[in-house]
């Protein structure tokens, strides 16, 4: 019987053969090779011969614990977030490939694909996850080139949650239905023929695997900030990119070209924080629910507030009709069975920018525990400006496309008492509306 999700985030991972309460940071840049098998267990990464080519026991270890609790085949553990998503763009595309972003993204990866598209020759298109009509959208823009479909769940910064399992119904749909044309052209036939069906990649950063299993749902790989919510305490710069059995089954050489990009390039994590990392990982069961439970609270405190024009959090059900609740509330489920809806909320603040900077730049107190800094899933409450710092860098009509305005305020809850957290919300708000 397979065990439940908090007993499988404290055991999962540690080698048989261990027998300390913890497994050990091993800090090697290298190893001995004593047998020619050795060797070529080390070149393929399953044996540790040189730290960039994978194997470090510590770093194994993380690896095994995070493809548990995804549900995954295999993991690998990088240097950042930002890691992560090269490493499966670089993995399923070669130049003059085609992907699907469904947006908004963080800043990072929409600045990413910008680049890829000027200097690598990679095309790409983005699509709002808010769109209505996204399903007919990604299924006319797959054609013969395209490799990848990508998203975040839920998007940063707007929280918008899109229907993966259908979109995953329309890419296997389009894609028999373009195998089974008949080309038009010599170059066409010889796409056709080179053309595996396209991968569908989640980033699950904003939910972390105890609210959100990317694979049950039909996507093929995860790239994950594991910084965020898996590592949650702020202390450390880790991502990780993990694949199903089904992909790895399906499509091998994904897997191959994404691994030997992180082996060239190498973004290979240190051990030490690998290793909180996974210590991080075996409270992850407790941490979820009270962020879950304190944002739920936030947003509703926001609902009713004055100075807050709108607020967007995947628990909240706007109307009957309201789409976006409909697919958060199927999709995003706790083990236990239970909704869970994440830490993060977002709002729109009355009086513009200058408001916003009131807000985010309020002079500390006695009661002040909401801090303005890059990133979330921390512990602590974190508060941003996307236009000001995740997403500055967005030209404005992507901005638009993507609904991030200049009035928005991205909040991370933390684990804070919610009284102190709330208090600490008024007092900034009241500042705002100086």
């Amino acid at each position: 019987m397979r065990k439940g999700f908090g007993t499988r985030a404290l055991h999962a991972g540690k080698d048989k053969g261990e027998r300390g309460h913890n497994t050990p940071i091993c800090p090697s840049a290298s190893w001995e090779i004593r047998t020619e098998k050795e060797l070529e267990a080390g070149l393929s990464g399953k044996l540790p011969i040189y730290h960039r080519y994978g194997g470090n026991p510590t770093i194994s270890y993380v690896e095994r614990k995070i493809s548990d609790l995804e549900g995954g085949a295999e993991t690998r553990l990088l240097a950042s977030g930002m890691a992560a998503v090269n490493m499966v763009v670089h993995g399923a595309m070669k130049s003059g490939d085609h992907a699907i972003f469904i947006g908004p993204m963080y800043g990072g990866t929409y600045d990413t694909i910008q680049r890829l598209r000027r200097r690598e020759g990679y095309n790409f298109t983005l699509l709002a996850a808010t769109d209505p009509d996204l399903p007919q959208k990604v299924y006319s823009a797959i054609f013969e080139r395209t490799a990848l479909i990508w998203g975040e769940i839920t998007t940063n910064p707007t929280l918008a949650t899109w229907d993966v399992p259908g979109i995953k119904e329309v890419l296997d749909r389009r894609f028999l239905e373009l195998k089974q044309q008949r080309p038009v052209s010599v170059a066409q036939e010889a796409a056709f023929a080179k053309w595996r069906k396209p991968i569908l990649g989640v980033d699950p950063s904003f939910t972390g695997p105890y609210n959100f299993r990317a694979f049950e749902h039909g996507a093929g790989v995860i790239g994950n900030s594991d910084t965020k919510y898996r590592g949650g305490h702020g202390a450390f710069v880790l991502g990780s990119v993990t694949v199903s059995e089904q992909l790895l089954e399906e499509n091998p050489d994904f897997w191959r070209e994404a691994n030997q990009w992180a082996v060239e390039v190498g973004p290979v994590p240190d051990p030490h924080p690998a290793r909180l990392l996974g210590w991080f990982l075996e409270d992850i069961h407790v941490r979820a629910p009270v962020h879950n439970r304190n944002a739920n609270i936030v947003a509703r405190f926001f609902e009713c507030h004055p100075a807050v024009l709108s607020v967007s959090y995947p628990g909240l059900r706007k109307d009957k009709n309201d789409l976006q609740y409909d697919i958060a509330r199927k999709l995003l489920v706790t083990p236990n069975g239970d909704n869970g809806y994440g830490g993060m909320v977002t709002f729109r603040l009355e009086g513009g920018l200058d408001a916003v900077k009131r807000f985010l730049f309020a002079p500390r107190n006695s009661g002040s525990v909401i801090v303005h800094k890059a990133s979330l899933g921390y512990t602590k409450t974190i508060c941003e400006s996307p236009v000001l710092l995740s997403q500055h860098s967005m030209l404005p009509a992507d901005k638009e496309l993507f609904g991030i305005t200049d009035d928005l305020i991205r909040l991370s809850v933390g684990l804070e008492d919610i009284e102190d957290i709330l208090a600490d919300l008024k007092y900034r708000l009241k500042r705002s509306q100086r």
